[in-house]
């Protein structure tokens, strides 16, 4: 195993994308094997980042549909 992947609700909430988030990095710190910590996508990249995230999915924001 090299990490763990984790999605945060879809809500606008931030507290509690915030509360999966950290709920994902404890799990992450248990793990002294793992070295990825995914989580996080185009609406919510920037809150993963600062939760620990070393990758972010960010397709959305890069592949919109065209008009």
């Amino acid at each position: 195993m090299q990490g763990i992947m984790a999605i945060g609700p879809q809500t606008e909430d931030t507290r509690q994308i915030e509360h999966a988030f950290q709920s994902a990095k404890d799990i992450f710190d248990k793990l002294p094997q793992a070295s990825i910590l995914s989580m996080g996508m185009s609406g919510d990249f920037e809150i993963a980042i600062s939760y620990g995230a070393n990758m972010v999915r960010i397709g959305q924001a890069l592949f919109k549909e065209p008009n």
